[in-house]
């Protein structure tokens, strides 16, 4: 009998061991990447993903959101909280605070670092540095660099974080494109080089200085990029690459190569909350990633009282302005990317009617919302128009028009959608071809020259649209959000429809993507 107690020592010392010895979660990391708010500060009715019909997201209630996760356990306490960035812009509470409301709300939440997206840049470099002072996390970009081959003051190229004895390492690649798809204005001076191209040198470099785990924030798009793009990015020694997906049902861990990667909802608007567990194998050479997504119901995260007030001081100031109702539509005006749309040719008819000009040409990428039929409100045309761009007249030559729509026509950024005028694409071996162009009801005649409104994104020759470059008496006029406002107020019931203005000849395939170009 007096044997038993031994033994059942022996035995208890055998099973810690061996739990010891076991390949537990002991050493892990659990990352929770949020991102793509696109300036929604409050909750919204979601029109797609596992909320659909929804209230859904809103910063304070997302912030909620994690603080039970926590509670609960699914987050741990030691978490690294990131960010993907384009978050600061895109509503009138963030253009009214030129996205101070946003990072005020983001201050109360654990995140630590956020990459910068092409959408951190639409109020200009001096507000972003601003925002960065008010931070109280940091804004990564590991791919910009300064002229003289620095990097900006107001963000980091990476950063290192130490948990549970594993040495994180962050990278950030801001989309290499951000000069077309933004004002030029606003990334004065900066060089974005190609993520592939640094990351080689850069994961390299973490490895160096003892970085157990290296990960990189990116907005590369797995649909619209495909695997090519994709893949590029995956160097050898990069551990996990968060990129975003336009597929809701996308939402899975996948591997290309050694490379995890980490998928964040496009459209999420800042519902989404990624949390993302890296366990070392036994060997170190291999990672165990498991991720879970939580989208956040608005109506069942109630904010914290100090979080709420936050809120209802900004939406109180801007409320007062936003809901004016400045005019009716007959019909409901809706937007495509791909194709002519009623709400384009509203927009391209008022810049040419208002500036007297002959054509008219807005990118499809700045037009982000429909109208709905009814009260029209100020509120609704700040969906509809989010960026800053005053309306631009220019005199250009025939040639320069069809060096426009030859760019247009591979629709790499949704057609342009036109006023006074209008074209017809053709099928081609990868994209579309340029058929024929009309102004007035006349061919193009490429040695004349027409006048032309446009807004100020393009005439800088944003989304790659180098036509505009030969622009002669160019003359900024007003605001392009204010135009189309006074307009409205003038006519007070207005609508618009679909009239020929661009045609796809019989086989072309309309392919619908999204965009946060301007």
């Amino acid at each position: 009998m007096t044997r038993l107690p031994l033994l059942i020592s022996i035995l208890m010392l055998i099973i810690i061991f061996a739990g010891c010895g076991s390949s537990d979660d002991s050493g892990s990391v659990t990352l929770v990447i949020t991102g793509l708010a696109n300036g929604n500060l409050i909750p919204f009715k979601s029109k797609s993903g596992p909320l659909k019909g929804q209230q859904a997201g809103g910063l304070a209630q997302r912030n909620s959101k994690i603080e039970s996760l926590i509670a609960q356990g699914d987050i741990s306490q030691n978490a690294v909280f990131l960010d993907v960035g384009d978050n600061i812009s895109g509503t009138p509470e963030a253009f009214y605070t030129r996205g101070k409301c946003i990072v005020d709300l983001m201050n109360h939440s654990p995140i630590t670092a956020m990459l910068l997206g092409n959408r951190e840049f639409d109020y200009g470099q001096e507000i972003l540095k601003m925002r960065s002072k008010d931070s109280r996390f940091l804004f990564l970009a590991s791919n910009i660099r300064n002229r003289n081959g620095g990097v900006p003051e107001y963000l980091k190229a990476n950063m290192f974080k130490e948990v549970d004895g594993l040495k994180l390492a962050v990278l950030a690649i801001t989309p290499s494109n951000t000069p077309e798809v933004t004002n030029p204005k606003n990334v004065e001076n900066l060089i974005f080089l190609q993520g592939a191209q640094v990351l080689s040198e850069a994961v390299g470099n973490m490895r160096s200085q003892g970085a157990d785990i290296v990960m990189c924030l990116s907005q590369n798009n797995l649909s619209k990029d495909g695997f090519k793009r994709i893949s590029d990015l995956c160097v050898p020694g990069l551990d996990l690459l968060a990129v975003i997906t336009l597929d809701d049902t996308e939402l899975e861990v996948t591997q290309i190569n050694e490379t995890s990667i980490i998928p964040i909802y496009r459209r999420n608007m800042g519902s989404q909350i990624n949390i993302v567990k890296v366990v070392p194998k036994a060997d170190q050479n291999r990672l165990r990633v498991e991720m879970k997504t939580v989208f956040v119901d608005s109506a069942s995260s109630r904010p914290r009282a100090e979080q709420a007030r936050m809120v209802v001081d900004i939406t109180r100031k801007i409320d007062s302005i936003m809901d004016e109702v400045i005019g009716e539509a007959q019909t409901g005006l809706s937007n495509d990317y791909m194709n002519e749309s009623p709400i384009g040719n509203l927009i391209t008819d008022v810049m040419r009617e208002t500036a007297g000009c002959d054509l008219a040409f807005q990118n499809s990428g700045g037009i982000q919302s429909a109208l709905k039929a009814g009260s029209v409100r100020l509120r609704d045309i700040f969906k509809v128009l989010p960026f800053d761009n005053e309306v631009v007249t220019m005199k250009l030559k025939g040639v320069a028009i069809r060096s426009i729509l030859e760019h247009a026509s591979q629709r790499r950024y949704g057609v342009m959608q036109i006023s006074g005028g209008s074209y017809t694409l053709k099928p081609a071996a990868e994209s579309h071809v340029l058929e024929s162009v009309s102004v007035g009801g006349e061919p193009l005649d490429d040695e004349k020259v027409y006048t032309v409104a446009t807004n100020s994104f393009l005439a800088n020759c944003g989304d790659g649209y180098k036509g505009f470059e030969s622009a002669v008496d160019p003359v900024i006029m007003e605001g392009l959000r204010e135009m189309l406002v006074n307009s409205i107020r003038e006519k007070v019931r207005f609508t618009a429809s679909v009239s020929g203005r661009i045609n796809l000849i019989e086989g072309s395939e309309s392919k619908i993507e999204s965009s946060g170009d301007k």
